[in-house]
């Protein structure tokens, strides 16, 4: 028996036999929404307990809840928020039940609980990825993950960096919060991907509408949020955490990661959070060959503590993100010819079998994040909050053919400041708002070979989000203005210093309206103008971008982009059997900034690289994102995804390059007592809308990847152990994808088996 039929055989033993040890008699689910009694409103992260301790559970982002394997019985159940009053009820369970619980404001008459009934498909809007989704996916990146959510899809290089891309849009028009802040680190280059340990992440939902604004003039792509877990529902001395541990069978990858936290004293109560993961993988696998030199290794740590007295809450975040890994040796080329060669397939990959070790060309790259949040509430409706963050990022690129292994080209360090101050009022006469003021500096400081000036970046920006329910509708509407100052720093023939500087000053402005016209069919529409300026790297890059393995080249003339959009979203069921959910977008960019392959590649005293040049044009976007989900029993269901997109040049008259092909995806679901099955399919189309001399290489042809997926939880005790095994591209098919920077030179890998284990106390 080979190796990973041997893993694949004991993992399934060992699943079935838990599986089969479990009492079916307690199988009841108990499923519900926490909302403000006042207006409706989800309470985020509210907490529910069993008075008698025997299971509890945290709300997600939308107050939903569910808690499985309970037994038949009565109940003392007890529900808390931190701004809102507890409540206690008391409720027979006989069969799956769906209850709706109304929480007041503090100083407010109590509210009672709504039990609706049963209800096993239910309408949502499905932009998020919830815990459990999460945990079946340990292993990927944070930027795999991200592409699980409709009309996200990722940008690579190679098999180990990716990068989020919402409807074609991505790099800086992509904005990443974690834990509240905006993702700082891509200011070297858009290949860069987001430093976030994924066992970080509670959830991560895709923003839409006139809220997205908060976080800055950028998002003209969109917002993902990673919310991580409240530390703020834990109890009074009991220490609760989680253990993950995974393998996968390409790369040989290993991960393990662990979270404890507690509770500690009564009066003024300190809670805390410590977590850390490592993660190791050796040499990728193609079909047919191993892909030199991409072995990766991460460290990370984080700690939360936070407390909450009075009229105050107080918490503190910290966490370390550090990775490095290997880039694929056969893309660092010494001369023309041998590119040419290489990328007209004249030249075999380079393979010298796994191995763990990282040779040059290799990158290090460390992210620190320290933030602190005080909240304040200033009335019954009325909170102030502060939340002030220091990031630093680091990332030292070693070269293949100058230098020593130890030594790096170049090292690039940028420390970022931000500052916001938020007035908020909710729930006052259905009406919401919210008023802030955004403050950031930045500064990059480099040492090396030049890529990307030494600058400092200084914006403050003032926002405003209102919204008002009116009997079915709900209406959002925001307003931001922000203003830029860079400043860069860089030598001209070594002798003379430049400093230029470029100022932005612009606003932005959306409009929403959310009609729910019936129980079962909602519909969403969303306009808005947004802008954002040109950043440092595409304003004064040039040389190489060793992690890219391409020669790059800013424009220093470049104006701010103006976005103009329009989005509808349809979320309709039908007969409890089937869930349909559509949008569709049109977007105007007008300056469009676009990283353009040149029609030769660039030979420098370093070796010949694709030559790539920043340049400024009209484009129109227009899209379609479809989900459909067929329900016939209680046990199976088909699931349906897929995106189209068109992107084109309105100046040139042409395409624009490096835009996703139409992508469409079926999966089969089969629900059999603790254990769900399965079956991934996902079909890519060749991208068409290209012109020929856009690019060095022909768009690769079409492909079909099979995947699938066996994924439980049972219960031992009174903890929890969650398990799943994973295949991907199971028919080894190779394959090489069009939003991939090495697409030039290797085919994407093949044939992968992930299998996971947490274990929750």
């Amino acid at each position: 028996m080979s190796f990973r039929r041997y893993i694949v055989t004991i993992t399934l033993l060992f699943i079935l036999g838990i599986n089969s040890s479990y009492a079916d008699s307690c199988s009841i689910v108990l499923r519900g929404k926490i909302v403000e009694a006042q207006n409706g409103r989800p309470l985020e992260y509210s907490t529910i307990q069993d008075k008698g301790g025997k299971f509890s559970a945290i709300a997600d982002k939308e107050g939903m809840f569910v808690i499985e394997n309970i037994c038949p019985g009565k109940y003392s159940l007890h529900f808390k928020h931190l701004i809102c009053e507890h409540l206690d009820i008391e409720i027979s369970l006989s069969k799956d039940t769906f209850i709706e619980v109304k929480l007041p404001h503090v100083d407010h008459n109590l509210s009672t609980v709504l039990v609706i009934g049963n209800k096993t498909f239910m309408l949502n809007n499905n932009d998020r990825l919830s815990q459990d989704d999460l945990e079946s996916m340990q292993g990927l990146s944070i930027g795999r993950m991200m592409a699980e959510l409709p009309g996200v899809s990722t940008l690579s290089t190679g098999g180990t960096v990716s990068k989020p891309m919402i409807n074609g849009m991505y790099g800086y028009r992509t904005l990443v919060i974690n834990n509240g802040i905006r993702q700082e680190g891509q200011n070297w280059g858009q290949e860069h991907a987001p430093e976030i340990d994924p066992f970080l992440a509670k959830e991560i939902e895709l923003l839409k509408g006139p809220k997205s604004l908060k976080y800055g003039p950028e998002a003209i792509g969109g917002v993902i949020l990673v919310n991580p877990v409240s530390i703020f529902n834990y109890r009074k001395d009991h220490v609760t955490g989680a253990v993950h541990s995974g393998f996968a069978s390409n790369g040989r990858m290993g991960v393990f990661s662990a979270n404890v936290g507690g509770r500690f004293f009564t009066k003024v109560p300190l809670y805390w959070r410590a977590q850390g993961t490592i993660k190791s993988q050796g040499n990728l696998k193609a079909p047919d060959y191993y892909i030199n030199n991409t072995g990766y290794k991460e460290q990370n740590f984080s700690w939360t503590m936070g407390t909450h007295f009075g009229r105050f809450t107080i918490d503190a975040f910290y966490s370390l993100f550090n990775t490095s890994f290997g880039i694929y040796s056969g893309a660092h080329i010494g001369n023309l010819t041998d590119l040419k060669n290489t990328i007209n397939g004249l030249v075999p990959p380079i393979d010298k079998g796994f191995s763990y070790t990282q040779e040059n060309p290799r990158q290090e790259a460390l992210h620190e994040l320290f933030k602190v949040r005080v909240f304040y509430k200033l009335g019954a409706h009325q909170y102030l909050k502060f939340v002030g963050a220091r990031q630093y990022n680091q990332r030292k690129e070693f070269d293949l053919h100058l230098g020593s292994n130890d030594v790096p080209q170049f090292d690039y360090r940028i420390t970022t400041h931000t500052g916001d101050l938020f007035w908020e009022m909710e729930g006052h006469k259905n009406f919401s708002q919210q008023l802030g003021i955004n403050t950031m500096y930045q500064a990059n400081t480099f040492s090396g070979r030049f890529f990307i000036p030494n600058f400092e970046n200084k914006g403050i920006g003032l926002f405003y989000i209102a919204q008002k329910e009116i009997k079915k509708f709900l209406l959002n509407a925001s307003a931001r203005i922000d203003y830029r100052d860079l400043t860069s720093y860089y030598f001209v023939n070594r002798d003379s210093m430049l400093s230029p500087n470029r100022t932005f000053f612009n606003s932005a402005a959306a409009i929403g309206a959310e009609y729910q016209v019936r129980k079962n069919l909602r519909i969403v529409l969303n306009v808005g103008r947004n802008w954002r300026p040109p950043m440092p790297n595409e304003l004064y890059s040039e040389g190489i971008h060793h992690g890219a393995a391409s020669y790059e080249e800013g424009n220093p003339n470049m104006k701010e982009e103006v976005s103009y959009k329009a989005e509808l979203d349809v979320y309709w069921v039908a007969k409890e059997k089937f869930q349909v959910i559509g949008g569709v977008f049109f977007q105007k960019v007008d300056d469009f900034i676009n990283l353009i392959p040149a029609a030769e590649p660039k030979a420098t005293i370093r070796g010949s690289f694709p030559y790539f040049y920043y340049d400024q044009t009209d484009a129109f976007f227009r899209g379609l994102n479809l989900m459909f989900t067929w329900k016939p029993t209680s046990s199976f269901s088909l699931e349906q995804r897929s995106s189209l997109l068109w992107a084109d040049d309105l100046s040139r008259n042409t395409f624009l390059p490096q835009m996703p092909p139409f992508r469409f995806g079926l999966e089969p679901v089969y629900i059999f007592k603790k254990l769900e099955f399965r079956l991934k399919g996902q079909v890519v189309a060749r991208q068409y809308r290209l012109e020929p001399e856009m690019d060095f290489a022909p768009a690769p042809n079409a492909y079909f990847l099979l995947g699938a997926e066996i994924k439980g939880k049972n219960k031992v005790g009174k903890h929890v152990i969650s398990y799943f095994i994973r295949g991907e591209n199971l028919t080894n098919q190779k394959y090489r994808d069009y939003l991939d920077r090495f697409r030039y030179f290797i085919d994407r890998p093949g044939v992968n088996v992930n299998v996971g284990v947490s274990y929750s106390f």
